[in-house]
């Protein structure tokens, strides 16, 4: 249940994030322009990559390494920050600021989205796996955006991102496939924080 008045709008007024069909992805706005998407580097950085949108022979880019994220949730190296990957079938996420531990949601099923924020007002007690993912966060601004979009082209539509605070602190990511009712599926991943 919601801890405050706060946190209850924030759970019933949702800003969902879409893709053109590959991860969502989530960094400090600090290290969001050293993301470039599906272009490929201009900096001189090699990118390895398992995963390979365009001809094996042209260089690999930091959308071939989100696309590579088997898991539903992963972490990448930007710059001297990190990044963490949302994926899905394609993902349609938001981020929900909450005292109890903050959570990115990704709907995979669900009827529509007043039925999503209703259900959210009272997340789950159980069920929650450690992931085994962990960040560390300088404090300031994070931006959420579609993986493929170069960083200095993410924000130029409202509607393509999601920008939010988030404390200095390091972080673990549990993670729930909640499935509260038949007609609803949503994964969940938890950001809670750990002692330094």
């Amino acid at each position: 249940m919601p801890s405050s008045t706060a946190e209850m709008s924030a759970a019933t007024n949702l800003e969902w994030i879409d893709t053109l069909g590959g991860p969502l992805i989530a960094m400090p706005r600090a290290v969001v322009g050293l993301w470039s998407g599906y272009e490929p580097p201009t900096d001189g950085r090699v990118i390895e990559a398992s995963f390979r949108c365009g001809p094996d022979d042209e260089p690999a880019t930091d959308y071939d390494r989100a696309c590579s994220v088997r898991e539903d949730i992963g972490a990448l190296q930007v710059g001297g920050g990190w990044a963490v990957v949302l994926t899905g079938t394609p993902p349609m996420a938001c981020y929900i600021p909450r005292a109890d531990g903050s959570m990115f949601v990704v709907w995979d099923v669900g009827e529509s989205e007043e039925a999503i924020s209703t259900l959210l007002r009272n997340p789950p007690l159980t069920g929650w796996q450690d992931t085994g993912t962990t960040i560390v966060h300088e404090g300031g601004l994070v931006q959420l955006f579609d993986s493929v979009a170069p960083g200095c082209d993410s924000d130029r539509d409202p509607e393509d991102y999601q920008i939010f605070p988030l404390s200095r602190g390091s972080y673990s990511i549990w993670s729930n496939e909640w499935e509260p009712d038949s007609q609803t599926r949503l994964v969940l991943h938890r950001l809670t924080q750990v002692e330094d």
